[in-house]
């Protein structure tokens, strides 16, 4: 599937198929492995948009219920894994 897949939307069973589709990354545009991988993550109300290494995966997806404020996590599936150059931008 690639990176930048929306976890906690995708997988619930209980929002409409259509919601959970538009959470799954479109396209592969991860870097091979050992290479740095560059996120673009816009979310606007409960709208978000994913631009991995320059190619836009998830388009206007709808996050019913999405906080407008909160915490920020980052997601690790077990492997070994660096965070550099966080940045928040508010409109």
């Amino acid at each position: 599937m690639g990176s930048g897949d929306i976890n906690a939307y995708h997988k619930d069973l209980k929002l409409p198929l259509e919601i959970r589709r538009a959470c799954v990354p479109k396209k592969k545009a991860d870097n091979e492995p050992g290479k740095w991988n560059r996120f673009v993550i816009t979310v606007t109300g409960e709208r978000v948009s994913v631009v991995l290494n320059g190619e836009s995966v998830i388009e206007d997806a709808k996050l019913p219920g999405v906080a407008p404020r909160g915490p920020l996590a980052l997601q690790n599936h077990g492997d070994a894994i660096e965070f550099r150059n966080l940045f928040i931008k508010q409109n």
